[in-house]
């Protein structure tokens, strides 16, 4: 573990930098063609990448590897100096150099994608004022908002799965590493923590990909709908800043998913989404309720597509939901079948996405 300008990095800087050559060599660019280490505690030794084109014979350029104080000046750890041309960056600017970029944020983004990090000071404050003046009863608690100080990591998983560093932040995702989930926190229309749900990176043999949990109040809830309201909200007061989204919106109203990662993924790419927390909308058959649908209803949701997975359950599940909806809402559905190389909608790639047709089920 090291800190880099406040970035707890879950790696150490041998790596990294080992790394780095091993990229620069995967991509041809022939820069850290030496690299010393010779003691865990030391500075790493590197051919420097300046002067002579980056290619020196002896390795004159050294990157510390805690906070070190030199000349009286302190240098983080990180901090990449030529001991014969004077060259010296931060890590994030060398990393940038390195890879061809002059953007110092571009290395920062490479290492936030390429290793588990805490990032405490990434998160933006989330404002819970949605929704907050209504006066109704909830049949379940909130939880303390401090738990999530506890998982505010950010994963290179959640980058494999093609998610934006803006969305991870958006929904709030984070990384237990005593079992090695995503967490991600799941919150009711108010805004408020009602539990956090945990998917395992690879689940333990025999196992769920998610880690068990008992007594969550899934029929009251529709994952990212706090999200949803929030864009509707700025929509009616002119202040959205995603015209994509807009757009959608208005076009085609509110995607319903059986995934989380899908809801997240295609409201990243302009499509607002929610997701059930399951396959299945709950009912109340004591009250013949289905508390999910009042929820949309409550809001002013009357378009609905649901996009289930393209497979034999998620089907199946697709029959039953609208045949629970369409006389609520104006049912849609995706044209899955002409992508039958695509399960869900996080499998999609952006350009396929717009390309999707949404189409009427009856």
């Amino acid at each position: 573990m090291v800190t880099i300008d406040g970035l707890v990095i879950l790696a150490n800087m041998d790596t990294m930098v080992l790394d780095l050559q091993a990229e620069l060599h995967n991509r041809g660019i022939n820069l850290l063609k030496d690299v010393k280490i010779k003691d865990h505690t030391k500075d790493i030794l590197i051919t420097c990448p300046i002067h002579k084109n980056g290619q020196e014979r002896d390795p004159s350029c050294g990157i510390s590897k805690t906070t070190v104080i030199r000349n009286g000046k302190q240098y983080q750890a990180g901090t990449v100096h030529c001991f014969t041309c004077g060259y010296t960056a931060d890590f994030f600017e060398f990393v940038s150099y390195c890879l061809g970029s002059t953007d110092r944020n571009y290395g920062r983004r490479y290492i936030l994608q390429k290793y588990n990090t805490m990032a405490i000071e990434e998160r933006p404050t989330i404002h819970l004022n949605c929704d907050r003046e209504r006066k109704d009863s909830l049949p379940y608690s909130y939880m303390d908002e401090s738990i999530l100080d506890n998982y505010r990591y950010t994963c290179d998983y959640l980058f494999q799965r093609k998610f934006e560093l803006s969305t991870i932040l958006f929904y709030e995702y984070g990384y237990n590493p005593t079992h090695d989930t995503i967490t991600m926190p799941v919150r009711d229309h108010k805004g408020g923590l009602v539990f956090v749900k945990q998917r395992f990176i690879e689940p333990p043999p025999g196992t769920n990909k998610y880690l068990n949990q008992s007594g969550i109040p899934k029929q009251h809830i529709l994952y990212g709908f706090y999200q949803v309201l929030q864009l509707i909200q700025s929509i009616e007061n002119g202040t959205c800043q995603n015209k994509k989204l807009e757009e959608n919106y208005k076009k085609y109203g509110v995607i319903l998913t059986e995934g989380e990662f899908n809801a997240a993924y295609l409201f990243q790419n302009g499509y607002p989404a929610v997701s059930l927390l399951g396959r299945i909308l709950f009912e109340d058959r004591s009250r013949k309720r289905i508390l999910q649908k009042e929820l949309l209803l409550r809001y002013g949701i009357r378009d609905l597509v649901i996009w289930m997975d393209f497979d034999t359950p998620g089907l199946e599940a697709r029959e039953k939901i609208i045949k629970q909806t369409y006389k609520d809402f104006r049912v849609r559905i995706p044209n899955q079948e002409d992508f039958p190389m695509y399960n869900d909608a996080n499998d999609f790639t952006p350009e396929d996405l717009d390309r999707v047709k949404f189409i009427n089920p009856i």
